[in-house]
């Protein structure tokens, strides 16, 4: 005879937790077997998964999500990705040609950037820093943090900030990478006379454009965290986030520096990433399933999680 309970619940906070809960519903199967109850295994082993793992609802009943998250390897991943993209910052003009590659325009770019363009580019360029390396950090990290310290979740906060900022590093990669190979000339440089371009490598990295692409991947990674998590906040971060990072892609066109193309471009490739990569290290809901089969008059009891 095989008598089975299978109970779901959100997935746990780390590893350890999953073999708790698939441990703890295992042992709940083995006292019903000895009762003859499927049901009273189901629900201790439900009850053993929730304490375990954290399945829980904040105060307006939305269930808890967690990441896998290895703190140690993933620090040093992402630090070294961090080390490669400042790598690449500094030896541009080594890694670029002095020339664009991608000179012509069409009229799309060329009519938005007219209607666009502030007379003062020095200073859109100026917010468009502050917005982009600034604020939007601080949103998509410090508010983050206080969101989770608000439901009392703070010790998650780090785990957070590693997937937040890989999805960062990764986008400003993905980014550099393609400028590189495009080398698109800058709408400044595209509006100079041939005898007055600039003969900066950086005139020549338009498309497409990195401060739209890390603002997006900020705001979209911390607000698909947040929800994932269940703050209480996650609105708040997603409305502060998106207006941040739609601000930063209007300056830059503002500033002369980028595109409507370079900015859409980045802004969907940034937010691509900070969606995607947060969903990969989402742990989904599990099913733990406990078997207590009756061989020869003894019980052994079975638990697997998936």
């Amino acid at each position: 005879m095989l008598t089975m309970a299978v109970s779901v619940g959100a997935g746990a906070g780390s590893a350890e937790a999953d073999d708790a809960g698939g441990a703890g519903s295992a042992g709940s199967a083995g006292n019903g077997g000895n009762g003859g109850s499927a049901r009273s295994a189901d629900g201790a082993g439900s009850a053993g998964s929730a304490g375990s793992g954290g399945v829980a609802g904040n105060a307006g009943g939305h269930r808890h999500g967690e990441l896998r998250v290895k703190r140690k390897r993933d620090i040093i991943i992402v630090a070294l990705a961090g080390a490669a993209y400042v790598s690449s910052e500094f030896l541009k003009d080594q890694l670029t040609p002095g020339h664009c590659r991608w000179c012509a325009g069409n009229a799309l770019d060329d009519g938005a950037r007219d209607a666009v363009v502030w007379d003062k580019t020095s200073r859109a360029n100026g917010l468009s820093n502050l917005t982009g390396y600034a604020l939007l950090p601080g949103v998509a990290l410090g508010l983050g943090g206080l969101a989770a310290a608000h439901d009392d979740r703070f010790g998650g906060w780090l785990d957070d900030a590693i997937v937040i900022t890989g999805a960062a590093v990764v986008a400003g990669n993905l980014n550099q990478l393609t400028k590189f190979l495009a080398m698109r000339e800058r709408p400044y440089q595209h509006a100079l006379a041939p005898g007055d371009k600039s003969t900066s490598h950086d005139a020549n990295l338009s498309f497409y454009s990195g401060h739209t692409t890390l603002a997006f991947s900020l705001a979209v990674g911390a607000g698909t965290v947040a929800s994932i998590r269940g703050y209480r906040w996650r609105g708040l971060i997603w409305a502060s986030g998106l207006t941040l990072a739609v601000a930063t892609g209007y300056l830059r066109m503002a500033a002369d520096k980028h595109y409507l193309t370079d900015v859409l471009v980045g802004a969907a490739t940034g937010a691509g990433l900070g969606w995607g990569i947060p969903m990969l290290r989402r742990r989904c809901p599990g099913v733990t399933v406990a078997a207590t089969p009756m061989q020869s008059g003894a019980l052994v009891g079975v638990g697997m999680t998936f």
